[in-house]
């Protein structure tokens, strides 16, 4: 019984290095060989976001400490919205006047607009910008507006990896 017990515990590194190496053998399979094509290449132009600061290719704002940002599709005009918190009021910049036709989700009936068309420059040539609020109450969001727009900027090239 003594030269069993020798045997098993010789056996014991052996067999645990071949169910090591099964182990190993199948996990491979679990990583891609290479980078999967969505990721290499995403369509459209890039966007980063901040604490404080969106950048798109055709302009950057500042946008107010805890608003939500929301960017436009991949492959249509840019456009950014900063919505606040409570989602009763937002701030819609875009190139294309069609894009801020939106109002906060929070929003009855009774919404208030503000409309203003910036020039950036000779690209793109103007920046449509929008502010809205719900029950008429736009006079308590028209210093982040102006904020808003006051740090408008054409954007600037954003090097991709």
């Amino acid at each position: 019984m003594n030269e069993t017990r020798r045997s098993a515990v010789a056996l014991w590194p052996i067999a645990a290095g071949v169910a090591l190496a099964i182990l190993l053998a199948g996990c491979g399979a679990l990583v891609p060989a290479q980078v999967p094509p969505q990721l290499t290449h995403t369509p459209g132009p890039p966007v980063i976001v901040t604490d404080d600061e969106v950048r798109l290719t055709a302009f950057q704002a500042r946008y107010p400490r805890g608003w939500q940002v929301i960017t436009g599709p991949a492959l249509g005009d840019p456009w950014v919205i900063f919505l606040t918190p409570d989602e009763t009021a937002l701030i819609v910049l875009a190139t294309n006047p069609a894009d801020t036709e939106v109002s906060p989700p929070a929003a009855g009936d009774d919404v208030c607009r503000l409309q203003q068309s910036v020039q950036l420059g000779g690209s793109p040539p103007q920046i449509i910008s929008a502010a809205l609020a719900a029950d008429n109450n736009c006079d308590h969001h028209l210093p982040t507006f102006e904020h808003t727009l006051e740090s408008l900027q054409p954007g600037t090239r954003i090097n991709e990896p």
